[in-house]
């Protein structure tokens, strides 16, 4: 189980979070086109690099003498591809595909690593605009987000089976719903957004996996600002709480 509780700023800065660790497949996204016009099609990529060195036990530093504690780091580099298309003034499709360019575990004592890359996830994404408020300047989408574990998983490296974690693609079925608010002020540069949605996962059952992801929970309230023609600057809080997994039927702590 993890929380993260971050604040971003589109200028830039760093700020070191604490996290239970990550999972496999796409990084969660808000992919979607809502508020676009009809017929309007886009194409969007990012690119995510991810570094972990600290595994804990709730919010105290792990200290036990099993294989978490031989652990140096885990660290990763994403890259995501978004198509967006608008089919009505209110209803938007989005697809996504991810590629895991390296996902890697270390270890202390032992000049030894283990290493995965490959597809990830692909995605499917339709947001409709169920309440356009004009006078108080505010719109309300819904989504229904659906995840197709298309890419590697089971990987094996060095005759071991790969943790969960570093395994370019989920493994799972997901099912993400959400609700987004956009607000803009009478007079004002300034503009309000929030975001809530839940993710629930399919159980996993391979020949070498019996794995039930926990489900997921965010929430983002962000502040925009339109400083410019071309530039728009703004100010974050992200919240995320993802409940326990399950691993042959057992909590994973």
């Amino acid at each position: 189980m993890f929380r993260v509780l971050s604040l971003f700023c589109l200028l830039g800065f760093s700020q070191q979070i604490n996290a239970q660790c990550c999972s496999a497949g796409n990084p969660a996204s808000t992919s979607g086109s809502g508020g676009m016009d009809k017929n309007y099609f886009s194409v969007s990529s990012s690119f995510i690099h991810s570094y972990s060195d600290t595994y804990f036990d709730g919010n105290t530093p792990y200290e036990g003498s099993d294989w978490f504690s031989r652990l140096e780091n885990s660290k990763f580099d994403f890259g995501l591809l978004t198509f967006s298309y608008s089919l009505t003034d209110k209803l938007s499709v989005a697809a996504e595909f991810g590629y895991s360019i390296s996902k890697s575990l270390d270890f202390k004592y032992i000049d030894n690593s283990r290493n995965a890359r490959g597809l990830g996830d692909a995605a499917v994404d339709l947001k409709y605009q169920i309440a356009h408020f004009k006078k108080q300047k505010t719109t309300v989408f819904a989504s229904v987000k659906t995840t197709l574990p298309i890419g590697v998983f089971d990987k094996v490296d060095q005759g071991v089976v790969l943790p969960i974690d570093i395994q370019p693609s989920s493994g799972s079925f997901r099912l993400n719903t959400s609700l987004s608010v956009f607000k803009r002020f009478y007079g004002s540069k300034l503009s309000l957004n929030s975001y809530i949605s839940s993710e629930f996962s399919q159980r996993i059952q391979t020949d070498r996996t019996d794995y039930k992801y926990g489900n997921l929970y965010t929430f983002v309230l962000g502040l925009s600002h339109r400083t410019s023609k071309k530039i728009n600057t703004g100010l974050g809080l992200n919240y995320t709480h993802r409940e326990k997994a399950v691993n042959i039927a057992e909590i994973v702590k």
